[in-house]
């Protein structure tokens, strides 16, 4: 169902928009609330708020641009709460398969700043695109990762199958169809350490861990 009501003038269509929901792909976007503005081939938003992936995105500075090769999207929002598996699920992994919802579990919370660009057909375009997130996420689970088996030398491989931690923050950033995840200390059931490293989106990777012996020797 959609309401909306607004003015039309010389400069462009403003108007107040109310979605009960819309669905592309896989992915249900609901109660979606929006401030709008259109001209020149731009849709520019002050309010816009919706949830999704069992949480909710809102933002305050968010434009769509329509340009004559490709469509952009760049702007700032904040996610809250989102569930983590849900989200890899629905966006197809982003098209990836390191690391995926059958790996991953918890709760994201973030802002972000984006520039993101799209064909035509609203394909992604990750080579020119770029993006930078601050985020947490609460109640973290780590099943089945491969990678986690680099760290077998400290803890029995088994118990590195499920690693559970509470809640971990750090930031990641798009560029050049490579994200960069910055210094990631995880304080896990199994072991704390530190995870940083480069995910190309061709799934180049190159993950390194960071271990304390004293810490861990402590703990265990």
């Amino acid at each position: 169902k959609l309401n909306a009501k607004g003015e039309i003038d010389n400069k462009g269509v403003e108007a107040d928009v109310n979605l009960s929901s819309y669905k592309f792909d896989n992915v249900l976007l609901e109660d979606i609330k929006a401030k709008l503005f259109y001209a020149d081939n731009v849709i520019s938003t002050s309010d816009l708020s919706f949830n999704v992936f069992g949480g909710g995105i809102s933002s305050n500075n968010c434009k769509l641009i329509f340009a004559d090769k490709e469509n952009i999207l760049n702007g700032s929002c904040k996610i809250e709460k989102v569930d983590v598996k849900r989200a890899f699920k629905d966006l197809g992994n982003f098209s990836q398969t390191v690391i995926t919802d059958k790996n991953l579990e918890g709760r994201l919370s973030a802002t972000a700043t984006l520039n993101l660009h799209f064909d035509k057909g609203f394909n992604f375009l990750s080579d020119i695109s770029s993006f930078n997130i601050n985020y947490s996420i609460a109640k973290g689970r780590l099943r089945d990762f491969d990678l986690m088996k680099k760290l077998s030398l400290f803890v029995k491989e088994d118990a590195l199958k499920d690693v559970k931690f509470d809640n971990i923050t750090s930031s990641l950033q798009l560029n050049n169809s490579t994200i960069n995840f910055e210094p990631i200390a995880v304080r896990s059931n199994v072991l704390d350490f530190e995870f940083f490293g480069k995910h190309g989106l061709d799934n180049n990777i190159d993950y390194q861990f960071a271990i304390n012996l004293l810490e861990n020797a402590e703990k265990n």
